[in-house]
């Protein structure tokens, strides 16, 4: 395996999370009924406490992620004493 070819887990942490939040700006955009063509860098400049908002939305996404994990690895019936 040549050396480009590797990615290490930092890389690939690192695009999957560009994606999730590529994606979750079009939600964003969708919900709060902002033009889809709406960049992330002209909104938040633009317009006061959107970053914020974004990253409070971002976070609920992930929540709902890991809630869906625990669901289906059956860990959400769990007590966090049992770990």
């Amino acid at each position: 395996m040549s050396e480009l070819s590797e990615v290490s887990d930092r890389d690939l942490y690192l695009s999957k999370e560009k994606k999730f939040r590529e994606t979750a700006f079009i939600d964003f955009k969708k919900k709060y009924g902002i033009p889809a063509e709406t960049t992330m860098e002209k909104l938040f400049a633009e317009v006061p406490n959107t970053y914020d908002a974004f990253e409070d939305f971002v976070s609920e996404k992930h929540e709902d992620v890991e809630d869906d994990v625990d669901e289906y690895i059956g860990t959400d019936d769990l007590d966090s004493d049992e770990y």
